[in-house]
């Protein structure tokens, strides 16, 4: 089995940090994107989950790139999947409150080096708006609450979303 490239890679990561683009489900309008979350393990399925809109009509939107699958070339991306579901305004600001009260300090100098590994990111609102932070594999000293926030949030985003096509290919593989 062959994992894909550097430059695939690349191509994944650019679409699933612009969800409201992808074109196996319905376009959305990126002003309307107020959070979005985001796993890129070195050698597993990538994800990102996103949250459209205002009011009763908010969407979570998932997209995954099964990075497993051998390619037919470096810059085609086949196995990136979508779901899409609706998620109420309470649970969204549950979700947004639990966030708001982590208090940590973002600008701390991380020891450790890493080469492989798991990236890990929150972004809140979009475009010159958004403010975004990530971490990699383990997280910053301070920073274990927002972890477990992510953990937490990305838990109770997928259980709105039918099964993940990724998750349950890695299953039967």
């Amino acid at each position: 089995m062959m994992h894909g490239t550097i430059k695939q890679h690349y191509l994944a990561v650019s679409r699933l940090e612009n969800p409201e683009n992808y074109d196996g489900l319905p376009k959305l309008e990126n002003d309307l994107r107020r959070l979005r979350i985001w796993r890129y393990p070195s050698f597993a399925t990538i994800s990102s989950w996103a949250v459209f809109g205002l009011g009763k009509n908010i969407v979570v939107r998932r997209l995954e790139w099964d990075r497993s699958t051998e390619f037919p070339s470096q810059t085609e991306l086949r196995q990136v999947y979508g779901a899409q579901s609706s998620i109420t305004e309470n649970e969204f600001n549950f979700l947004m409150s639990e966030l708001a009260e982590i208090e940590f300090r973002p600008l701390i100098e991380h020891q450790a080096v890493m080469c492989d590994g798991t990236e890990y990111g929150v972004e809140v609102g979009h475009g010159s708006f958004s403010r975004s932070i990530s971490w990699h594999h383990v997280p910053s000293q301070g920073w274990e609450k927002l972890a477990s926030w992510h953990q937490k949030a990305i838990e109770k985003l997928d259980s709105l979303l039918p099964e993940s096509t990724c998750r349950l290919n890695e299953k039967n593989g």
